[in-house]
Protein backbone atom coordinates (compact mmCIF):
# COMPACT_ATOMS: atom_id res chain seq x y z
CA UNK A 1 0.00 0.00 0.00
CA UNK A 2 1.39 3.16 -0.99
CA UNK A 3 4.37 1.97 -2.85
CA UNK A 4 5.18 2.66 -6.41
CA UNK A 5 3.66 1.42 -8.94
CA UNK A 6 5.14 -1.92 -10.22
CA UNK A 7 8.45 -0.62 -8.05
CA UNK A 8 8.82 2.50 -10.77
CA UNK A 9 8.82 6.49 -9.76
CA UNK A 10 10.77 8.37 -7.90
CA UNK A 11 11.14 11.95 -5.91
CA UNK A 12 13.35 13.93 -3.75
CA UNK A 13 11.29 15.03 -1.06
CA UNK A 14 7.31 13.43 -0.87
CA UNK A 15 5.77 15.67 1.87
CA UNK A 16 1.94 15.84 2.65
CA UNK A 17 -0.16 19.08 4.81
CA UNK A 18 -1.17 18.14 8.32
CA UNK A 19 -3.33 20.32 10.51
CA UNK A 20 -0.68 20.14 13.30
CA UNK A 21 2.41 19.41 11.84
CA UNK A 22 2.37 21.77 8.98
CA UNK A 23 3.44 18.72 6.67
CA UNK A 24 4.43 15.17 7.67
CA UNK A 25 5.95 12.24 5.61
CA UNK A 26 3.18 10.04 3.69
CA UNK A 27 2.52 6.77 5.58
CA UNK A 28 3.60 3.51 3.76
CA UNK A 29 5.10 4.67 1.14
CA UNK A 30 8.16 4.02 -0.60
CA UNK A 31 9.94 5.73 -3.84
CA UNK A 32 13.24 5.89 -5.46
CA UNK A 33 15.38 9.17 -4.14
CA UNK A 34 16.06 11.31 -7.06
CA UNK A 35 16.87 15.19 -8.03
CA UNK A 36 16.04 16.68 -11.13
CA UNK A 37 20.12 17.67 -11.34
CA UNK A 38 20.90 13.87 -10.38
CA UNK A 39 23.03 15.20 -7.56
CA UNK A 40 21.86 12.11 -5.58
CA UNK A 41 19.36 9.19 -6.24
CA UNK A 42 18.71 5.91 -7.56
CA UNK A 43 18.40 4.54 -3.52
CA UNK A 44 14.92 3.40 -2.08
CA UNK A 45 13.42 5.68 0.69
CA UNK A 46 10.82 4.10 2.87
CA UNK A 47 8.36 6.31 5.38
CA UNK A 48 6.97 3.75 7.48
CA UNK A 49 3.24 3.25 9.19
CA UNK A 50 3.36 6.10 11.47
CA UNK A 51 5.33 8.04 8.13
CA UNK A 52 9.14 7.66 10.14
CA UNK A 53 12.14 7.10 8.06
CA UNK A 54 12.90 2.97 8.13
CA UNK A 55 15.09 0.68 6.68
CA UNK A 56 13.60 0.28 3.14
CA UNK A 57 15.54 -3.41 2.96
CA UNK A 58 14.09 -5.04 6.64
CA UNK A 59 10.16 -5.46 7.42
CA UNK A 60 8.88 -2.88 9.71
CA UNK A 61 7.71 -3.91 13.31
CA UNK A 62 4.22 -3.94 14.18
CA UNK A 63 4.01 -4.66 17.97
CA UNK A 64 6.24 -2.75 20.11
CA UNK A 65 9.36 -4.58 21.67
CA UNK A 66 10.31 -4.13 25.62
CA UNK A 67 13.23 -2.31 24.12
CA UNK A 68 16.00 -1.40 27.15
CA UNK A 69 16.81 1.75 25.10
CA UNK A 70 14.83 3.77 22.64
CA UNK A 71 16.49 6.37 21.08
CA UNK A 72 14.18 8.77 18.50
CA UNK A 73 16.06 11.14 16.58
CA UNK A 74 14.71 14.81 15.34
CA UNK A 75 15.62 17.06 12.87
CA UNK A 76 15.31 18.43 9.82
CA UNK A 77 16.61 16.79 6.39
CA UNK A 78 19.89 16.53 7.16
CA UNK A 79 18.36 13.58 10.28
CA UNK A 80 15.49 12.87 7.38
CA UNK A 81 19.02 12.32 5.35
CA UNK A 82 16.92 10.62 2.38
CA UNK A 83 19.90 11.97 0.57
CA UNK A 84 21.76 9.13 1.01
CA UNK A 85 21.07 4.85 1.16
CA UNK A 86 19.51 4.66 4.55
CA UNK A 87 22.84 2.60 5.16
CA UNK A 88 24.73 5.03 5.31
CA UNK A 89 22.69 7.58 7.28
CA UNK A 90 23.93 8.76 10.30
CA UNK A 91 20.65 7.13 11.95
CA UNK A 92 21.33 3.86 9.94
CA UNK A 93 24.44 3.59 10.49
CA UNK A 94 23.70 3.82 14.60
CA UNK A 95 21.32 1.83 13.80
CA UNK A 96 22.89 -0.95 12.77
CA UNK A 97 25.87 -1.01 15.27
CA UNK A 98 23.13 -0.95 18.01
CA UNK A 99 23.52 -3.71 20.28
CA UNK A 100 20.19 -5.51 20.64
CA UNK A 101 17.79 -4.20 22.95
CA UNK A 102 18.35 -0.69 21.08
CA UNK A 103 15.62 0.50 19.16
CA UNK A 104 15.51 3.78 16.71
CA UNK A 105 13.57 5.28 15.33
CA UNK A 106 14.12 8.38 12.84
CA UNK A 107 11.22 11.87 13.21
CA UNK A 108 13.72 13.71 11.33
CA UNK A 109 11.06 15.67 8.20
CA UNK A 110 12.45 18.59 5.59
CA UNK A 111 12.29 21.74 6.49
CA UNK A 112 11.45 21.13 10.45
CA UNK A 113 13.18 23.84 13.13
CA UNK A 114 12.82 23.34 16.67
CA UNK A 115 9.18 24.54 16.96
CA UNK A 116 8.42 21.21 15.57
CA UNK A 117 10.40 19.24 17.48
CA UNK A 118 8.01 20.34 20.57
CA UNK A 119 4.19 19.57 18.65
CA UNK A 120 5.95 15.71 17.49
CA UNK A 121 6.91 14.89 21.21
CA UNK A 122 3.10 16.42 22.24
CA UNK A 123 1.43 14.97 18.89
CA UNK A 124 3.89 11.40 19.13
CA UNK A 125 7.18 11.38 19.92
CA UNK A 126 6.62 10.61 23.73
CA UNK A 127 4.34 7.66 22.86
CA UNK A 128 7.29 5.84 21.33
CA UNK A 129 8.60 6.12 25.40
CA UNK A 130 12.28 6.86 24.28
CA UNK A 131 15.18 6.93 26.83
CA UNK A 132 17.27 9.11 24.28
CA UNK A 133 16.21 11.74 22.59
CA UNK A 134 18.64 13.57 20.24
CA UNK A 135 18.13 16.69 17.92
CA UNK A 136 20.23 17.67 15.12
CA UNK A 137 20.20 21.12 14.77
CA UNK A 138 21.78 23.46 11.65
CA UNK A 139 22.11 27.40 11.49
CA UNK A 140 18.63 27.99 9.48
CA UNK A 141 16.78 26.88 12.29
CA UNK A 142 16.18 29.82 14.27
CA UNK A 143 14.78 32.34 11.38
CA UNK A 144 12.64 28.88 10.17
CA UNK A 145 11.20 29.06 13.51
CA UNK A 146 9.98 32.81 13.42
CA UNK A 147 8.69 31.81 10.05
CA UNK A 148 6.67 28.97 11.57
CA UNK A 149 5.75 30.58 14.58
CA UNK A 150 4.00 33.15 12.89
CA UNK A 151 1.39 30.65 11.30
CA UNK A 152 0.93 29.17 14.56
CA UNK A 153 -1.95 28.55 16.68
CA UNK A 154 -1.85 28.97 20.36
CA UNK A 155 -3.66 27.43 23.08
CA UNK A 156 -4.18 28.32 26.82
CA UNK A 157 -1.29 29.90 28.42
CA UNK A 158 -0.24 31.00 25.04
CA UNK A 159 1.29 27.26 24.25
CA UNK A 160 1.59 26.53 20.72
CA UNK A 161 -0.54 23.68 19.61
CA UNK A 162 -0.65 23.55 15.84
CA UNK A 163 1.14 25.05 12.68
CA UNK A 164 -1.79 23.86 10.41
CA UNK A 165 -0.83 23.19 6.91
CA UNK A 166 -1.89 24.98 3.91
CA UNK A 167 -4.76 22.29 3.61
CA UNK A 168 -5.75 19.35 1.47
CA UNK A 169 -3.83 18.17 -0.98
CA UNK A 170 -5.53 14.89 -1.48
CA UNK A 171 -4.56 15.07 -5.71
CA UNK A 172 -0.93 15.32 -4.76
CA UNK A 173 -1.65 11.68 -2.84
CA UNK A 174 -3.81 10.29 -5.83
CA UNK A 175 -0.90 11.25 -8.51
CA UNK A 176 1.58 10.13 -6.35
CA UNK A 177 0.25 6.53 -6.35
CA UNK A 178 0.00 6.93 -10.44
CA UNK A 179 3.64 8.51 -11.14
Amino acid sequence: AGDDLLGIGDGNAPLESDPILHHVHPKRFIFIAHTPSEGYGGHPVRYGNDGTIIDPHKPERSERTKSRFRIAFLGDSFTEATGVPYEKSFVGILGRRAKPGVEIKNYGCSSYSPIFYWLQWKTFVREFRPTHVIVLLYSNDVSDDETFLSKGKLGMNDDLIAIPGPGNDWWKRLGRKFY
